[in-house]
């Protein structure tokens, strides 16, 4: 008679009607697994749970019951059903919830102490792929988005405000209508200020890496924070008013203006003084920047890197920008519009 050995083993505790610790046998799903436990206790928590995984200092990765059917435990891991007076799970003070994206190991959310900070969230995540591109981290924050969104209001009422005196003294300067005046500004203002209504501040905190960066930085964690990894842009984008606006594809050791070339050029209304490239890190270099800064050579001979969105505002004759909104470069770069933001303004 032979009796062999044990085979991977998870626990289910909690609210539940039967915490157990039960045997795999490899197709079993957080739902088969509840099941087997005796189903929920009347006071579970329905929406989410908590894994935890070996090791005294794992961390909690919160799950949606709702996927139950589709999830499934690792040998070693155990299942916590919290009850309704434990939603703030798991009971640690301070602790850090944040959603990992994108070329981790294990993407998810995940529960961390208080301390915990951006480089421990992709530890807990299991780490990066050979495909994630570090450089293009887009790091959110609610309190920073908010922030934005607070000042993103108030600037957009200040140009209002500015195009209403701007109207005035135009009809005061030039008196009753006549070959002088130009009826089409006020739909231009309203042109323009529609288009910026139209997009939102995501919250992003450029996180300054270098391009070629295989480490995040140990920034502290606060509750609610979202890191998506991408993989490696295979393109340079290019928007704005140019012939040809798209996508094309990168290659190593060109410049920005390549892509602009490749774009058919600017058109005759657009603003070649004040075009802008916004990497994929969130970080926005300028006409002016490249300029008078350390790339004195322009905007156009600077390295192309993948993921780049280089836009060509519209000329806009005569409009005298308010402090708060100086040009779309400032625009971007202030309020952490991306480059889904900028393709909107083009539309």
């Amino acid at each position: 008679l032979h009796v062999p050995a044990v085979g991977p083993q998870v626990a289910v505790i909690g609210s539940v009607n039967s915490p157990a610790v039960f045997e795999l046998k490899g197709e079993e799903s957080v739902a088969d697994l509840l099941r087997m436990a005796g189903g929920l206790a009347p006071v579970a928590n329905r929406e989410q749970a908590a894994v935890v995984g070996l090791g005294r200092n794992a961390p909690a990765r919160a799950v949606e019951l709702s996927q139950a059917a589709r999830l499934k435990l690792q040998a070693g891991e155990v299942l916590r059903i919290h009850n309704v007076s434990e939603l703030n799970l798991p009971a640690l003070a301070g602790a850090r919830r944040i959603r990992v994206e994108g070329e981790v190991k294990r993407p998810g959310d995940y529960v961390l102490p208080a301390q915990a900070t951006l480089r421990d969230a992709v530890a807990a995540a299991g780490g990066i792929t050979p495909q994630a591109y570090l450089f293009g981290s887009e790091f959110n924050r609610e309190s920073v988005r908010l922030t934005q969104q607070d000042a993103y209001d108030r600037s957009l009422r200040e140009l209002e405000a500015e195009f209403t005196r701007a109207a005035v003294t135009r009809r005061e300067r030039l008196g009753p209508p006549g070959e002088q005046s130009n009826p089409a500004q006020p739909l231009i203002h309203a042109r323009i200020i529609e288009r910026l209504r139209q997009v939102q501040p995501t919250g992003r905190i450029v996180l300054q890496l270098q391009p070629d960066a295989t480490e995040l930085p140990a920034i502290p964690l606060e509750d609610g924070d979202r890191l998506l990894v991408p993989s490696r842009s295979a393109s340079v984008h290019v928007y704005g008013s140019v012939f040809n606006t798209g996508s094309f594809l990168y290659q190593p050791g060109t410049k920005l203006g390549d892509y602009l070339k490749q774009a058919g050029g600017a058109t005759r209304n657009a603003d070649s003084g004040e075009v802008f490239v916004l990497r994929a890190d969130g970080s926005v270099v300028s006409a002016r920047q490249a300029e008078s800064g350390w790339w004195r050579q322009g905007l156009q001979t600077l390295p192309a890197l993948p993921g780049d969105t280089v836009f060509m505002p519209e000329e806009l004759d005569k409009i005298r920008w308010s402090t708060a909104l100086k040009d779309w470069a400032q625009i971007v770069s202030q309020f952490g519009l991306g480059a889904v933001a900028l393709k909107n303004l083009t539309q």
